[in-house]
This record gives C-alpha cells, sequence and structure tokens, in this order.
C-alpha cells in the first residue's frame, strides 16, 4: 500500500525568479500513470488588470497553464492564484533595481492530483470518495 508523503505536498506553490534561477516547482506526481512526475507544457499565464497607481505586488491574479507527463504524454490543466513579493535589490547605474519573486498558488487541477495512489487497493466506491477528497486539497 502506497504512504502519504508529507514532504511532497508540504509546500503547493511554484515558485519562479528570473534574476537568481532557482524556479521551485512541486515534484507532483501523475493523476493518470503514477510513473512520472508533472512538468510545465508552456509558461503559466496570468491576467494583471490593475489601476496604474498601484504597485504590482499588493494584489494577486488569477493564473493557468498546463502541465504535462513525460511518460503517459497526458495533459493536466492547473489554475490559481498569482502574485509577486519583492524579494532583492540590484543596483545598476546607481539605481536600484527590484528582484521579483513570481508566486503561483494552485487551487484547481482538472484532473485532480491524488495524494496518493488509489490504484488496486481500496474499493471503487471507497476510490471515488477519495478522489472527491483530493479535488479540495488545494482550496
Amino acid at each position: 500500500m502506497h504512504k502519504f508523503n508529507f514532504d511532497l505536498w508540504k509546500n503547493t506553490s511554484i515558485r519562479k525568479c528570473d534574476f537568481y534561477d532557482d524556479d521551485q516547482f512541486p515534484d507532483w506526481p501523475c493523476p493518470y500513470c503514477w510513473k512520472s512526475s508533472l512538468s510545465l507544457q508552456d509558461e503559466l499565464k496570468y491576467v494583471c488588470k490593475r489601476p496604474q497607481e498601484v504597485n504590482l505586488e499588493d494584489y494577486s491574479y488569477p493564473f493557468n497553464g498546463l502541465l504535462f507527463c513525460n511518460s503517459c504524454k497526458l495533459m493536466v490543466s492547473i489554475s490559481g492564484w498569482f502574485s509577486i513579493e519583492i524579494i532583492d535589490h540590484q543596483v545598476e547605474s546607481s539605481n536600484y533595481r527590484p528582484i521579483y519573486l513570481e508566486i503561483f498558488e494552485p487551487i484547481y487541477f482538472i484532473p485532480n492530483l491524488k495524494l496518493f495512489n488509489l490504484e488496486k487497493y481500496y474499493p471503487q466506491e471507497v476510490c471515488n470518495i477519495l478522489d472527491k477528497a483530493f479535488a479540495l486539497f488545494f482550496l
């Protein structure tokens, strides 16, 4: 029987920083095959509609994207909230340029991710209920 991996599900955000090149993408298992981790198909997309006088880092914005399994080649849709934090400054020609950290907090996956593999271990009725519960994990 598969055990719940606490470390895998501890930090569920996706963090990107162009300056430090230390993107952090969770090692989520494919909900179809469980043979490999999901990876980004393309960049995550977000829309920042805000008043001009408001700082970008003062709001959260919706995002969406597609994840891809390298083993079974199937796709998973992801959506949630995007925000920005200033984490440092870089000096350029005696001017300070902020260094931004982009944070993507997922809320929905279609199909939803499975917190542990249900295959063969539980009756189908129990699997269906657990699968619905897994869909609520990121809310």
